[in-house]
């Protein structure tokens, strides 16, 4: 773990942030460059996990109602059933 300071601070206490963890990755033809920071207080940083995790169940709660109405809409058009009206 390096202990350079980074221009974050901790969302909960207010220290600066330290890095844990940077690396590299090529995505398409870019190459990103990703830097993990974590509070240098455990106590703290456990808070921070856990509402972290809270907040990660919503999104992908979000993402999978999201799908399941995206592929409600694509049997829906699928199904032949349109709204036409008719003349009589």
């Amino acid at each position: 773990m390096s202990t350079n300071n980074t221009n974050s601070v901790c969302p909960i206490c207010g220290k600066d942030r330290i890095i844990a963890k940077t690396y590299k990755e090529r995505i398409g033809n870019s190459v990103v460059q990703t830097t993990l920071t974590i509070c240098p207080d455990p106590k703290c940083q456990a808070k921070l996990n856990v509402q972290l995790e809270k907040e990660k169940v919503i999104r992908d709660g979000m993402k999978l109602a999201a799908e399941r109405r995206l592929l409600e809409q694509k049997q829906r058009r699928s199904s032949g059933f349109r709204k036409t009206s008719r003349i009589v």
